[in-house]
């Protein structure tokens, strides 16, 4: 990923904040000699500075079969949104652009294939993506056979010993631009806009106060 410095940051609250956005990641790897992508949950944990990713495929794809071992890519996308030349002061000197948060978390991957374990992976993400609702569903509580669950799926584990954090928001430009974007945002009906004028307006006041 293309990474200028002022966008980079090293503070992996960022990436909770983002794996709580959107959980809906992309994993990468490579089958037969090709990049190979498969879009799916994941849930994201740290402990002592140890960052891991679990999720699971269906069984039938085949990403799996030569996945384990392997270095693989698992991108959080964030929330993005267009901004326009006349969201700044001086929009004649002003092209449109993008701004962004995203993360790139590299690392080997380890395949959970025993029942038992699985039966727990399976049973740590719906706990994990219920949590909140009036009424959770429970795998425990499946009215079904949670074996023919188990033998529908592999789970994975990815141990992150590379993560590269993006936030693109306006930093390289005058402090001023930075609060028009921010204000832009803010007055959007875009879910994504808004919680980047949130994090663009926290940047404007850390910024304010160290000028």
């Amino acid at each position: 990923m293309y990474l200028p410095a002022h966008f980079k940051t090293d503070d992996l609250d960022r990436l909770d904040e983002l794996a709580a956005h959107d959980p809906f990641a992309t994993l990468v790897t490579v089958v037969e000699g090709e990049p190979f992508a498969t879009h799916l949950p994941v849930m994201l944990q740290r402990s002592n500075g140890q960052v891991t990713v679990r999720g699971h495929w269906a069984r039938p794809n085949a990403q799996w079969k030569s996945a384990a071992g392997q270095r693989a890519l698992c991108i959080i996308h964030g929330p993005h949104a267009y901004v326009s030349p006349n969201y700044y002061p001086d929009p004649d000197r002003r092209v449109p652009t993008w701004n962004y948060a995203t993360a790139h978390l590299r690392g080997p991957i380890q395949l959970i294939e025993e029942p038992g374990e699985l039966l727990a992976l399976g049973s740590a993400l719906s706990d994990h993506f219920e949590a909140g609702s009036s009424k959770p569903w429970s795998l425990a509580a499946a009215n079904r056979s949670l074996d023919s669950m188990a033998a529908g799926i592999v789970g994975f584990q990815m141990s992150i010993d590379q993560i590269d954090l993006k936030f693109k928001m306006n930093q390289n430009h005058p402090i001023e631009n930075a609060e028009g974007v921010a204000r832009a945002f803010l007055a959007s009906d875009d879910r994504d806009a808004q919680l980047l004028g949130r994090w663009m307006q926290a940047d404007v006041v850390r910024r304010r106060g160290t000028v």
